[in-house]
């Protein structure tokens, strides 16, 4: 029998209320078409609200509870991205390579990359993001700040480049800026002519599949990084951002985003999704045109949501409000077969038993449980570094517990229950989407409570 290929697409940080397949005011002409070849999910839910655990849990059909990548309190920054070497726990590559697959992944995720430890099971792991032609230069100009820094003429920890300007200007070193503005500048020209920050990696993730040759069966896995902050708004000019200067000082009311530049943030938001439409259908003309299409099982995914402040935050990754977790999931099924979906919730978890069952000749709906849950375990980033530049005070515990909390959701029979586990409080009581006081329906939020107690007994790989 024919083994069928595996595409597995992630669109990054796209949400699904938005969408026209999921009832939403966007048009994505793809995904349409894929949900009339295939099957539209209903209801599904993230594993977590950021990339890392996300991902780790597509890759090993595990929570982050059992698998352990994901912060807490104490990790942050980059030991977290190398969580994932040490899982142990087969990956979804190293299980297809070893049912004879060749395995291949291009993403534009620096979260999911070589080196990661996400390369385990791949013959071929392949990271694309404009920044990667412009890393000599930061080198370069990394090896200037930190000898400044050990001279102790620079002092900012979160090495923005304007800041750093400043201190140089007051301390008369004009050489050294002159240096680093000329370095600096170059790498802006060179990243704002590959398209960034509208363009992340996609174009050049499409160029290299459309000269590539693939041999069946296959897995290929992309990572679309394109609906991810910055936007356009987020980058004013002439400065070269990663992820978004504005969300912090908001999250934390020391510079709150106006309403204006929200709102050309949300418009910066379904641009992008209008381009990773554009890229989608590329994919699918690729797999049409070199024969792949019919006999492959495509599954197009996000990995988390974005908020938009309709909660009164903009980004992901500390809350699990839906805007968040709430994630497209539709899959076309090899020779355009149909499957009848149960009622319930999808966990990305399952997309791992979905690709099994498949490659063994089984159409059943094994993603769709009774209860799905969602974790988060805090914020990945420093705040210690991220708020000095922000208030001028050496202890931050009384923000950082209000942030940096583990919190759990569980969706069950319409009703979802939000724990925050660090302050001991229900966060969020709702159903089919609407806000419950708490006081209403005791029983049913004891049943989802017990649901949590029983899903946290399944403990952490690592305890």
């Amino acid at each position: 029998m024919r083994q069928p290929n595996i595409v597995l697409v992630v669109l990054d940080t796209l949400r699904k209320d938005i969408l026209s397949v999921y009832g939403g005011p966007m048009r994505v002409s793809s995904l349409e078409w894929l949900g009339k070849e295939g099957v539209v999910f209903p209801n599904p839910i993230a594993p977590a609200p950021w990339s890392l655990p996300s991902h780790a849990s597509i890759f090993t059909g595990k929570y982050l509870i059992e698998h352990g990548v994901h912060e807490t309190y104490e990790l942050k920054e980059e030991k977290l991205k190398y969580l994932m070497r040490n899982v142990p726990y087969e990956t979804l590559p190293e299980r297809l390579r070893s049912l004879g697959y060749n395995t291949i992944g291009v993403s534009a995720n620096d979260w999911i990359a070589p080196g990661t430890g996400f390369e385990r099971g791949f013959d071929l792991l392949l990271h694309v993001h404009a920044f990667d032609s412009v890393k000599p230069i930061f080198d370069e100009i990394n090896t200037i700040t930190k000898r400044l820094r050990s001279k102790g003429i620079l002092n900012d920890p979160t090495n923005d480049p304007f800041t750093a300007a400043k201190q140089l200007i007051k301390k008369g070193r004009f050489h050294e800026l002159l240096k680093l503005y000329r370095l600096y500048m170059k790498a802006y020209r060179i990243v704002t002519s590959l398209g960034y920050p509208e363009d992340k990696g996609g174009n050049e993730i499409i160029r290299l599949l459309e000269s590539s040759s693939l041999n069946e069966p296959f897995f290929l896995f992309i990572n679309f990084m394109e609906a991810h902050q910055p936007y356009r708004t987020d980058m004013p000019k002439w400065r070269l951002v990663m992820y978004s200067p504005l969300i912090f000082p908001d999250l934390f009311g020391y510079k709150k985003i106006p309403n204006s530049v929200m709102r050309r943030i949300r418009r910066d938001y379904y641009k992008e999704v209008g381009i990773l439409n554009r890229y989608l259908w590329r994919v699918i003309a690729y797999l049409k045109t070199r024969g792949y299409y019919d006999n492959s099982l495509i599954i197009v995914v996000g990995d988390h949501g974005q908020e938009l402040k309709e909660r009164g935050y903009y980004g992901h990754a500390i809350y699990l409000h839906n805007e968040i977790i709430e994630v497209p999931l539709i899959v076309k099924f090899p020779g355009g077969r149909k499957i009848g979906v149960r009622g319930g919730y999808q966990s990305l978890t399952r997309i791992w038993d979905l690709i099994i069952n498949v490659i063994e000749g089984s159409y059943e709906d094994v993603v769709t449980t009774d209860t799905a849950f969602s974790e988060a375990y805090g914020i990945s980033h420093d705040l210690r570094i991220v708020l000095s530049k922000y208030i001028n005070r050496p202890d931050l515990n009384a923000k950082r517990g209000l942030i940096d909390c583990e919190r759990r959701a569980v969706y069950k029979g319409g009703y979802k229950l939000v724990m925050n586990y660090t302050l001991n409080k229900i966060e969020e009581f709702s159903y089919n989407g609407k806000d419950i006081d708490i006081s209403d329906r005791r029983e049913i939020i004891n049943d989802l409570l017990n649901e949590l107690k029983n899903f946290t007994r399944r403990g952490n790989a690592y305890t």
